[in-house]
């Protein structure tokens, strides 16, 4: 009898790691995630007996598919709040809400190539390939923006960016006014829907870069930095970890504010990474199927707990591997205002993995560790230079 309850045991132990280690897999393509449910997604499949594509919502958790809609001429964006998926056909641009409920619009052009919806979900921009047009889904009316092609919305509906005729990365701001973002060649671009910036890749294919377009000078910001070819990535629905896959074979997650990295799978002829909402699921592509893997572990062995944010950065001289020393803050007595930091409560040493211009982020340096916990609002003091800041996350 207890024999055979140890084996019950293992045999559970050993299901629960095959469904760790081994993803879903599902015939299909064209991987959309949920901006509401980290459990559902949108994807395609031919049917068999009529060999038209179809688009089918699929929910993990509960094992089921329904049927949404049938071939399109154009990939479908789901809504930022999850309450609809919107689509295109020649001139016609069609909003679900649900299998049985759906609203159409006539669209500018007599074929559209490329649709965004806006982060407020009131307007939709789309190009035919030469101009760009936006539609107010509201009084349904569609105005002409310019020439130019895969517009998208960015920054809270801020501004759109776009290719411009010569195909340099450009936008529209909230004036519709339009500037040149950069005239280096731009491949592939990732624009942030909620902050005012985009993740992109030039011609240096083993780079993957960011600009964040607050500044007044675009500094190019490298996130990954490989000596292979990425051939493909995508960013996550909360814009911190970025997904990419190498042309030799490997799957990787990066954590975009700290670049730090880890390998999720070997795998060679994979494409098409993407990242579920809450960071919970990841999915590629390979012959015509679709494998979702569970990457909760791979997030928690970031040990984000032991990261912190220093409102010190290239600026004061910060560089990567610079120390830093923590202190407990001191305060005036009576007005309660901080006037530094007390030499008597030493808490430990930052090690500085990331530096920006104005912050860094920087690793519990362990060697240095006492029985003092680092928290936000202490003091960060650079020894070598004689400069204080804040721990931040």
């Amino acid at each position: 009898m207890i024999k055979k309850i140890i084996f019950l045991i293992i045999a559970c132990i050993f299901y629960v790691n095959l469904n760790s280690v081994y993803p879903i897999i599902i015939k299909g393509n064209h991987i959309i995630w949920s901006t509401e449910d980290e459990n559902e997604f949108l994807y395609s499949v031919y049917g068999k007996s009529t060999g038209k594509k179809i688009w089918k919502i699929y929910n993990i958790k509960e094992k089921t598919g329904i049927t949404l809609f049938y071939d399109t001429g154009v990939v479908p964006v789901w809504s930022f709040d999850g309450k609809k998926i919107v689509t295109a056909r020649k001139d016609k641009v069609d909003i679900y809400f649900s299998p049985d409920s759906k609203k159409s619009y006539t669209l500018a052009a007599d074929e559209v190539v490329d649709i965004d919806l806006s982060y407020n979900g009131k307007k939709i921009v789309y190009s035919d390939g030469t101009e760009i047009y936006l539609l107010d889904l509201e009084t349904g009316e569609n105005s002409l923006l310019g020439k130019g092609k895969k517009p998208a919305f960015i920054n809270k509906d801020k501004a759109i960016i776009f290719f411009n005729e010569e195909f340099f990365l450009s936008a529209f701001d909230k004036n519709l006014q339009m500037k040149v973002i950069t005239t280096n060649f731009i491949k592939n671009v990732f624009p942030f829907k909620t902050s005012n910036k985009i993740v992109f890749q030039d011609t240096d294919s083993s780079k993957i870069k960011l600009f964040d377009l607050d500044l007044n000078v675009y500094k190019e910001i490298i996130i990954v930095d490989e000596n292979d070819e990425i051939i493909d990535f995508s960013v996550s629905p909360d814009n911190n970890f970025l997904i990419y896959i190498l042309k030799n074979g490997g799957l990787y997650l990066v954590h975009i504010p700290t670049h730090l990295k880890i390998k999720i799978l070997n795998e060679y002829g994979i494409f098409t990474p993407k990242i579920s909402k809450n960071n919970k699921y990841c999915s590629y592509e390979k012959e015509n199927q679709i494998y979702i893997k569970e990457i909760s572990n791979y997030i928690k062995a970031f040990n984000f707990d032991k990261i912190f944010k220093v409102n010190m950065g290239a600026s004061q001289g910060i560089t990567i591997g610079t120390s830093i020393e923590v202190y407990e803050e001191r305060k005036n007595p009576f007005t309660g205002e901080v006037i530094g930091m007390d030499v008597n409560k030493f808490k430990g040493v930052l090690k500085v993995i990331t530096v920006y211009d104005s912050y860094c982020y920087c690793k519990i340096d362990e060697e240095f560790k006492t029985d003092k916990s680092i928290e936000i609002n202490d003091i960060a003091y650079w020894k070598e230079k004689n400069v204080m800041g804040v721990v931040t996350r």
